[in-house]
C-alpha cells in the first residue's frame, strides 16, 4: 500500500513535542527505510514544515535546512508534486478543511495512496486516511 504523509507526521518526528507520537513516527520512519513502507510526501507538505518549524516553533534557518535535508534523503519516501487545484478548491469550499489538507488529499488520490496525518480533517474528505498508529499495527 501507498501512503501520502502529512506534515504532522514530519513535525512530531522532528520537535518531540508528543511522546507517544514521536514514538510512531520513528517507527514509521525506520519502516520506510526497510521498504516495509512505500510513502509520498507532497512538496506542499514541505513548504508547511518550513513554515511551521520557523513561525511556530521558531527553529533556525541552519536547523531547518539540515531537518528537511533529512526528510528529502529517507529512503522509501519519494517527492510528489501532484495536485488537482480545482477539486481541492471544491473541497475547501464544501467540507471547510484546510486548503493544504485538501491538495494533500488531491496528492493521495492521484497516487491511488492513502493519507497518513494525525489530522482528523480527512475525514471530512472522500479519501483513505489512516493514523500512523492503525498502520504500525499492520507491520
Amino acid at each position: 500500500m501507498k501512503y501520502v504523509l502529512d506534515t504532522n507526521i514530519f513535525s512530531r518526528a522532528l520537535m518531540r513535542d508528543h511522546e507517544r507520537m514521536f514514538q510512531e513516527c520513528s517507527r514509521l520512519f525506520e519502516a520506510l527505510k526497510s521498504n516495509k513502507v512505500q510513502a509520498y510526501v507532497p512538496g506542499v507538505v514541505l513548504s508547511e514544515l518550513v513554515w511551521l518549524l520557523s513561525s511556530h516553533y521558531a527553529v533556525p534557518r541552519e536547523d531547518i535546512v539540515r531537518s528537511l535535508k533529512s526528510v528529502v534523503w529517507i529512503k522509501g519516501l519519494s517527492i510528489s508534486d501532484t495536485y488537482d487545484y480545482a477539486y481541492a478548491l471544491n473541497w475547501y469550499y464544501q467540507n471547510r478543511a484546510p486548503f493544504i489538507d485538501c491538495l494533500i488529499a488531491t496528492a493521495a488520490l492521484r497516487l491511488g495512496a492513502t493519507v497518513l496525518s494525525y489530522d482528523k480533517d480527512y475525514r471530512r474528505l472522500q479519501v483513505d486516511w489512516v493514523k500512523p498508529n492503525s498502520l504500525l499495527e499492520k507491520l
